[in-house]
């Protein structure tokens, strides 16, 4: 899925990168997917969480008709088994006599071959007619309304406290570079006497 969407999106992110980016729900009692998808701006989040809906949907498609595939190949090996046991025993039926009690045997054994046959059609057709129908999308996904990102209060309380550190710290390194002389300790630090 994650391979389908990258190449829906033609992005150069890789689709492990992608699948970081997407969340999907199942809301309870449902066979429904909600799926969420972050990006950098209301659009990316909009065209990405479409094509993960389509990329699954996709995949959830190719699935199923690769599973109806292998069921009519192999049916249809079942009716290439049975057409030549049918034609062995309809050669055997015509080669014995008509009041043989071997000619009833086979008969019945005929019988059930044709009823296995018609049993296997009845299986057959409804798989090579019927089409495949993944699923479908329900409602589109929505330019979101607001970015889902950190509070604005959050991000100025954050940007105050980081300046004030900032602050402090570039102002502490400057007092340490000063070589000015402001008390006697300085002049004691300075020349190395009392």
């Amino acid at each position: 899925v994650e391979t389908k969407a990258q190449a829906l999106l033609r992005t150069s992110l890789s689709p492990q990168d992608l699948g970081e980016s997407v969340k999907v729900t199942v809301p309870a009692n449902t066979s429904v997917l909600n799926i969420a998808f972050t990006a950098d701006n209301p659009a990316g989040a909009q065209q990405g969480a479409h094509a993960f809906a389509e990329a699954y949907l996709a995949a959830r498609g190719d699935t199923a008709k690769a599973e109806v595939n292998a069921r009519v190949k192999a049916l249809q090996a079942t009716l290439a088994t049975l057409a030549a046991q049918q034609k062995q025993v309809a050669g055997q039926i015509a080669a014995l006599p008509q009041d043989s009690p071997d000619r009833s045997a086979a008969q019945a054994k005929l019988n059930n071959i044709n009823t296995q046959i018609d049993q296997a059609n009845q299986q057959l057709v409804p798989l090579q007619t019927t089409p495949v129908t993944p699923g479908s999308i329900i409602n589109d996904a929505q330019l979101p309304d607001s970015t889902s990102g950190p509070l604005g209060i959050l991000a100025i309380a954050s940007g105050l406290l980081l300046g004030l550190l900032f602050g402090l710290l570039l102002a502490f390194a400057i007092e340490r570079a000063d070589k000015r002389v402001r008390r006697s300790v300085d002049l004691e630090r300075e020349f190395d006497v009392p």
